[in-house]
């Protein structure tokens, strides 16, 4: 299992289930939580065998912001 942080602009508890809906048919992904009040409006994924470029790409088409955070 890896977890995976990314930097959205999914603001609001809406756009936040809309996201996870989209995510949850990736295959991989175990849990993930969003966090609106943060300013960077955290993506927090765990999966496994999962590219970070899947999630990102996901939500792009989705019209949403997704870029993973590195450490």
């Amino acid at each position: 299992m890896e977890i995976l942080i990314f930097k959205t602009d999914i603001a609001n508890s809406w756009h936040k289930n809309m996201a996870q809906n989209l995510l949850s048919r990736l295959q991989g992904i175990l849990r993930l939580s969003v966090d609106v009040e943060d300013v960077d409006h955290v993506l927090r994924v765990e999966a496994n065998n999962l590219p970070p470029r899947h999630i990102e790409l996901t939500l792009g088409l989705a019209g949403y912001y997704c870029e993973e955070m590195k450490d």
